[in-house]
């Protein structure tokens, strides 16, 4: 299979195995980076072919959100694709954020806050922000957003008053809470199953009263505790 990143010729393999499978596509690494490749019939979805989008993406540089690097096309022209940054980490393994200490909990949230508001200023909607699509970097203690396939570039412009940054944000911050739920059901904090289940809605309410910011209310939290799961631990009267 034999198709164009930039002026580059690249040919991969016929036995060579994909990296892993999507609903869109199939990946392969290459080097340091992912090639995505999507399926014929994945490069519309509605709000116009996925290159309109891409093509704008790749000009800018978040440093924790992994868009596309290079435009991937077939020998004829057509657009295929596009690669992005290699993150060596699992996406089925995502646990442990809880357990992290506060100074690197609030500079992995702080980087991505960072990002999406560069985003935003881009005029740039995050979509499908969910665990699948982040991967936990545990060497460098890192969380990444990926696979930005459906992010889109400068669609709501014609909206008056379209707030970017809220809409950005709000995704951002569902996304943190079904972080947390899962490190609660894994690590079992409070010793009750019902409890785990309660302490989110507890947290929500909390974050809520801190702007809706995850990261100023972190803050205040690392202030007299060693990290998320310490934290918890100390909620048992709380939770009812």
């Amino acid at each position: 299979m034999k198709f164009y990143v930039d002026d580059e010729l690249i040919d991969i393999d016929a036995d060579t195995k994909p990296y892993g499978f999507g609903t869109e596509g199939q990946v392969f690494k290459i080097g340091d980076e992912m090639f995505k490749l999507y399926f014929y019939d994945m490069l519309d979805e509605g709000h116009g072919n996925k290159y309109y989008h891409h093509k704008d993406l790749t000009k800018l540089y978040p440093e924790r959100i992994a868009l596309p690097r290079r435009l991937i096309y077939s020998l004829d022209h057509n657009y295929m694709g596009y690669t992005a940054q290699y993150v060596d980490g699992d996406v089925n393994d995502n646990y442990g954020i809880t357990l992290l200490s506060g100074d690197i909990f609030i500079d992995m949230i702080s980087i991505l806050v960072k990002d999406i508001k560069y985003l935003s200023e881009e005029k740039v909607l995050l979509a499908d922000l969910k665990i699948p699509n982040t991967i936990f970097d545990k060497k460098d203690k890192a969380l990444f957003l990926i696979d930005p396939g459906r992010y889109q570039s400068h669609p709501f412009d014609m909206i008056p008053s379209f707030d970017y940054e809220k809409q950005n944000m709000f995704q951002f911050n569902l996304l943190i809470g079904m972080l947390l739920k899962l490190d609660f059901g894994k690590y079992n904090p409070l010793g009750d199953e019902k409890k785990n289940e309660k302490l989110l809605a507890y947290i929500i309410d909390e974050v809520k009263k801190n702007n809706g910011s995850y990261l100023e209310f972190f803050k205040r939290v690392f202030e007299r505790h060693e990290n998320v799961n310490e934290y918890v631990k100390t909620l048992k009267r709380e939770i009812n």
